[in-house]
């Protein structure tokens, strides 16, 4: 939802949540800082507000489950993105590095795969597609992310994959507008 915020130049407030948490997928936070989003912590809050996002490179070594949402979030920033260390991902409920490109690539990004990650060339002029998202819940979600900015209709088949982690994601999303 915050990568949502940082594509759609939105400013979203998430509750209820424990920054202390030793969850690796907090990461995202120092990540959406650094492609120059507007990023403040408070005590049991996250707040972000879009800005125009600057490419980085991430290394995915002990984040392997942000690479689909760093690799959206690299489609819409300006420059070469360069997530590494994410040979892993070829073991998970899908391919990673290989189903993640194949349906980005639909939507018009520009992603080359190499031994152990990816390299995104942005800003990609993203478009609406049928996604297939290889029966992984964060292929799913990545690629709704990625619809929100993209121009055109996307429609996710088998989107009921999410249930896996996040079951209310597209309410969630929905409910943000």
């Amino acid at each position: 939802l915050l990568a949502a915020a940082a594509i759609t130049y939105s400013k979203l407030k998430v509750k209820n949540l424990n920054y202390n948490t030793t969850q690796g997928d907090k990461a995202i936070l120092n990540i959406l800082k650094e492609m120059g989003s507007k990023v403040r912590v408070g005590y049991d809050y996250v707040e972000i507000e879009g800005e125009e996002l600057n490419a980085i490179d991430v290394n995915a070594k002990d984040i392997p489950d942000l690479v689909p949402i760093c690799a959206v979030l690299a489609c819409y920033s300006r420059g070469v993105s360069k997530i590494y260390n994410a040979k892993r991902l070829r073991y998970k409920e899908s391919d990673r590095l290989s189903s993640l490109p194949t349906e980005l690539r639909k939507m018009g990004a520009e992603i080359t795969v190499n031994e152990d990650g990816l390299v995104i060339r942005g800003p990609c002029k993203m478009q609406g597609t049928n996604i297939n998202p290889h029966n992984d819940h964060r292929i799913a979600m990545a690629c709704a992310v990625a619809a929100l900015a993209a121009s055109g209709e996307t429609k996710i088949r088998n989107s009921e994959c999410v249930k896996k982690s996040y079951p209310t994601f597209f309410n969630d999303l929905r409910s943000l507008g």
